[in-house]
């Protein structure tokens, strides 16, 4: 049941960060700079997080997952959003999402040196046919895209990905030892101490005056719903499935822009998109099945008989 839940709350990321391309480049440069979005996104997440971890009794983090937990704060919020808002600053939605598509390979290796996790051939079969899916699906996308990514841009959006692919496998040991709220109030706090000398600088020039009601209802999903809630289900259902089904997900994330484009803009939803989405979601049903002892059994005992 509860592989069940981490799989669903994996599933409700996939789409708040599907969603969070088009938000997060509406907010940007117009509104916010990328430091200032920084400031909104990391302050308000840890206004929330530090009187609750207080409030329900600060758990105890042992001198030996000290180092784990800055290094989660390093990869997972400092690195991995100051190359995701500069990158997306300077590319597009389209080419952002084509080179996150990379993230399960990374997180595949990653897992592999660093935590010997197991590596299976329906794992590498499902990241194969999910990745092209979700490839098809965002060139589909781009033939149609006005907004040109530039190779600088790109480059910051790779490193952003492969910084957030190395915390997934960082931070999961971590989820065995101690709370999902605890891990999360950590790797905030540590990657908002780092995060300072790059936000610094844009304090003076921070002003609301220019702000629409639809850029603050931006803003609140990008710091509530894209940054505390996405990051809080992620670290509690890595408590219960692999750091490379996790990393997955995120091949989700094309196939949801596409279907929120097609219900909020009357894109039109093609067959070559909808089977760009089957790809997808066979390649994700081939990583995270598991057969049944007892059928395995079978099956087993039917070829042997056979």
């Amino acid at each position: 049941m509860k592989k069940r839940e981490a799989l669903l709350a994996l599933t409700i990321t996939s789409v708040l960060f599907g969603v969070n391309y088009s938000v997060a480049k509406g907010l940007m440069p117009h509104f916010v700079s990328p430091p200032q979005l920084m400031i909104f996104r990391l302050s308000g997440t840890l206004l929330v997080l530090l009187p609750w971890y207080w409030m329900r009794g600060a758990e105890r983090v042992a001198p030996s997952d000290r180092l784990r937990m800055i290094l989660s704060g390093l990869t997972g919020i400092t690195l991995n959003q100051v190359f995701f808002f500069e990158g997306l600053s300077r590319t597009s939605p389209v080419d952002t999402s084509i080179i996150h598509t990379l993230s399960p390979m990374m997180v595949m290796v990653f897992a592999l040196i660093l935590i010997g996790e197991r590596l299976t051939w329906r794992k590498v079969a499902g990241m194969a046919i999910g990745g092209a899916g979700a490839l098809w699906l965002v060139v589909l996308a781009g033939q149609s895209a006005t907004v040109a990514g530039t190779l600088t841009g790109n480059l910051l959006i790779l490193l952003n990905i492969a910084c957030y692919s190395l915390y997934l496998v960082v931070v999961k040991p971590l989820m065995a030892r101690y709370s999902a709220l605890t891990v999360m109030t950590h790797t905030f706090a540590w990657g908002s101490l780092f995060v300072l000398p790059y936000v610094a600088g844009s304090f003076p020039s921070l002003t609301f005056s220019h702000f629409t009601t639809g850029a603050w209802l931006a803003l609140l999903y990008v710091v509530f719903l894209t940054t505390l809630t996405a990051f809080s289900l992620t670290a509690w259902a890595l408590q219960h499935v692999s750091a490379t089904a996790a990393g997955y997900f995120i091949y989700l994330q094309p196939v949801i822009a596409s279907l929120v484009a097609w219900m909020a803009y009357g894109e039109t939803l093609t067959a070559s998109k909808l089977s760009a989405a089957l790809l997808v979601f066979s390649g994700v049903f081939l990583v995270i099945y598991k057969p049944k002892a007892g059928a395995a059994k079978v099956l087993t005992s039917t070829r042997e008989n056979g």
